[in-house]
């Protein structure tokens, strides 16, 4: 594959700005677009919860998009936008996104903002957030991989969302929660996609210009909840590490490492599980992008031979993290293809410019880590393995 195909395209560089308040934004104009992706990013996610209240986060942002919230006099009505309106939230952040038209760009703007106006904290607006949370929880089950893996990364310490309780969060605690995590200080608002005609920064001011300014200093993160405990499926293997957080020095290096271990023919699980044993057919390395620690995994599906292929990719890491037959070439050729395949649509882009200013590392990082990849030196990856890779691996199941 040519190497322009293998990174991101060039692109005019995204403007960030930052309110008074420290609020900041991003807008990345593509005029060649079709559509507009706006997305407020708030650091709000897994990690927030109160030990005694897991899931509270995530019933947090139904809430705050419940279209009851929206109806009351003086409120924005939630149909404002039409398009694609979702709210996600994951271990770190919850995000907020509306994918539109150019037209009707500021217009999702201003819905955003009215997110995260003070909510209507009413029995009516909870239990319908919460039925519409438990409705789409099913409609969107975790498969047997994500359940596996959620499992292993808890037994690393990780924060991973856990099954949220059977009763309503108490009141107080979704609202402690909403007023020590929504602050503009930990928020991101970045649109991407055809921006002509449309002046982010002004359309920021307007709507998010009035949160309060607090400290700059880290927003307090709860203390990692205890995970109930849950057995495996026992259809995937796992086996891996704890990692270092996306803003990390040796991240790029690790998602080599990661393209490396698991990814294409050449790979040291494609070698050993599916040449050597015959096993492994849906195999492969994973190393989500947090903005904390992580975690760093090779994975095969294995249903009743769950416990031979764990002790088989327990033993690839400990033989093969640095294999001189290893092509890092074509690894880090690998690494900058998957990301730039991440970068897809409005939205996808959106997110990451947002990850990357919310992290401290700038929207500019973006572009920076893909090259970042592409050069990162063998010893930047004996470095890594050395830091990250030593002892036994964590396996399950």
């Amino acid at each position: 594959m040519a190497a322009a195909a293998e990174c991101l395209p060039v692109r005019a560089a995204p403007v960030v700005s930052s309110l008074r308040n420290g609020f900041r934004v991003v807008a990345n104009d593509e005029p060649e677009s079709d559509r507009v992706a706006v997305l407020l990013m708030v650091r709000a996610g897994d990690a927030d919860d109160p030990p005694d209240a897991p899931g509270a986060a995530r019933v947090l942002g139904r809430i705050l998009i419940e279209p009851a919230n929206h109806r009351s006099p003086g409120r924005f009505p939630l149909m404002a936008v039409e398009g694609d309106v979702r709210v996600v939230t994951e271990g770190d952040v919850t995000t907020f996104t509306a994918v539109t038209t150019r037209a009707q760009a500021a217009t999702a703007i201003r819905l955003l903002a009215a997110f995260i106006e003070t909510p209507v904290w009413n029995n009516t607006t909870l239990i319908r957030a919460v039925k519409r949370n438990g409705e789409e929880d099913r409609d969107e089950a975790p498969t047997d991989w994500q359940r596996d893996f959620e499992i292993w990364q808890s037994r690393l310490g990780l924060d991973v969302p856990a099954p949220p309780l059977p009763d309503l969060p108490p009141r107080d605690t979704l609202r402690s929660l909403f007023e020590s995590c929504y602050k503009a200080h930990s928020m991101v608002l970045c649109a991407s996609g055809d921006l002509r005609g449309l002046n982010v920064s002004a359309e920021a001011e307007n709507w998010f210009g009035g949160l309060p300014r607090v400290a700059d200093t880290v927003v307090r993160r709860h203390r990692a909840h205890d995970t109930p405990h849950r057995n495996p499926s026992n259809t995937f293997a796992f086996a891996g590490y704890r990692a270092p957080a996306a803003t990390d020095g040796l991240a790029p290096a690790m998602e080599v490492i990661s393209a490396a271990m698991g990814l294409g023919k050449t790979s040291a699980i494609f070698r050993t599980l599916r040449d050597v044993e015959g096993t492994g057919y849906e195999s492969g390395a994973v190393y989500p992008r947090r903005l904390a620690p992580g975690a760093i995994a090779l994975f095969s599906r294995a249903p009743g031979q769950s416990a031979k292929v764990r002790d088989d990719l327990a033993s690839i890491w400990k033989s093969a993290a640095l294999d001189t037959r290893t092509d890092w070439g074509s690894a880090r050729a690998r690494a900058v293809q998957l990301y730039a395949s991440r970068h897809q649509t409005a939205r996808d882009r959106a997110y990451w410019l947002a990850f990357w200013e919310l992290a401290g590392n700038g929207a500019a990082y973006d572009a920076e880590y893909s090259a970042a990849m592409r050069s990162v030196a063998d010893a930047a990856l004996t470095a890594a393995a050395r830091r990250w890779l030593s002892g036994p691996p964590v396996a399950i199941p």
